[in-house]
């Protein structure tokens, strides 16, 4: 069973985070996220790699940069444009369900930093796109800022290649974050 497989076939519940260890560790990816990157780098053009359901993703989005999101499971990427349908920073963020009473804690500090940014443009809805990490399709120095969390390195056979590509897509002087 491929990678994609495995992730297709957990997109319907992929959104419901009852554990503690990863309610606990998103939220702190989150904040830090918000707080260390978009609030220090302020990145325009993102790029998420393994973007799953759009939980970093709609951070970027949130805070005004354009973002596209590539995963290699089709019905991830169809659960993320569902919910971009739905997505508008200006009512809060909150990025999944909340079981566990610091989910909301950091619910409210993301909310908090991203306030002045949320306020300052309108909402533009991601890109999603199907697509490989070890063969992106994009040309050299396109992005400000890549993501990719979620573990999504150790699920990529070619991860040498997969950074080889994230290093040519990204401008010089872009950054890269990765929670593997």
């Amino acid at each position: 069973m491929s990678v994609a497989d495995i992730f297709n076939k957990m997109a319907d519940e992929y959104d419901e985070i009852r554990d503690l260890w990863y309610a606990w560790l998103y939220s702190r990816l989150h904040y830090f996220i918000v707080r260390d990157v978009i609030n220090v780098y302020n990145p325009i053009m993102v790029l998420d790699v393994g973007c799953g359901t759009c939980f970093q993703s709609f951070l970027h989005v949130a805070a005004g940069a354009f973002v596209i999101e590539i995963d290699v499971a089709k019905d991830l990427i169809k659960v993320a444009r569902r919910k971009s349908l739905s997505f508008n920073p200006n009512n809060g963020i909150v990025l999944f369900p909340v079981y566990f009473d610091f989910v909301n804690k950091y619910n409210k500090l993301i909310n908090n930093l991203l306030i002045e940014r949320v306020r300052m443009g309108e909402y533009i809805p991601p890109i999603f796109i199907v697509a490989d990490a070890a063969d992106l399709p994009f040309p050299d120095n396109t992005f400000d800022h890549v993501n990719s969390c979620g573990s999504t390195l150790s699920f990529i056979e070619k991860h040498e290649q997969a950074l080889s590509e994230i290093a040519r897509i990204l401008k010089p002087g872009g950054t890269f974050f990765s929670r593997d």
